[in-house]
């Protein structure tokens, strides 16, 4: 038997296993927010990975991650800047990856780094907005403590941080999409 998910349907795949374990820690079982937790960072850095895919899909790859802030600093810009900048020159960000078998991908903090730049054309209000990226970190930094270490949270400040952030990621690939 064989598995194989695209971008897409692993993002997806996680969000429902977040949802079905936020639900058993609803119904009493307090160790399940933990791989809510888990899963919904998940789903949150392969959704920001789809973004920056829609910049151009080689972004998500370190190696031309580094080329991108390498250019943003050597023309003073952000990032997003940057991209405009290259894609206008006709840069092929695939010749980077040249004789590369499983290039390393971006990791979250990566792929905020870009997105934070965005602006939607009609509103002109950010892709991300301050309490999204707050709550993304605070997330990531606890799934870092789940993964590696030991962790507290109370249920309380987790289910709201988990609310906020559903609704946002909804909100935000509402925008993008």
């Amino acid at each position: 038997m064989e598995l194989k998910l695209d971008i897409k349907s692993n993002a997806l795949d996680s969000f429902n296993e977040a949802l079905a374990k936020f639900e058993s820690g609803q119904l009493g079982n307090p160790t399940a927010f933990k791989f809510s937790i888990l899963h919904l960072s998940h789903c949150i850095e392969l959704v920001l990975k789809m973004y920056v895919q829609t910049l151009d899909e080689h972004l998500v790859y370190t190696r031309c991650y580094k080329y991108l802030v390498s250019k943003a600093k050597e023309d003073g810009v952000d990032l997003l800047a940057a991209h405009v900048s290259l894609a206008a020159s006709g840069f092929d960000f695939s010749r980077l990856l040249v004789g590369i078998a499983n290039p390393h991908t971006i990791t979250v903090d990566q792929a905020l780094s870009i997105v934070a730049n965005e602006t939607c054309s009609s509103t002109g209000n950010k892709f991300v907005d301050e309490q999204f990226i707050t709550d993304i970190t605070n997330l990531k930094d606890l799934r870092n403590s789940i993964e590696h270490y030991e962790f507290e949270f109370t249920v309380k400040e987790i289910r709201l941080c988990i609310g906020r952030l559903v609704r946002s990621l909804d909100e935000f690939t509402d925008i993008f999409s």
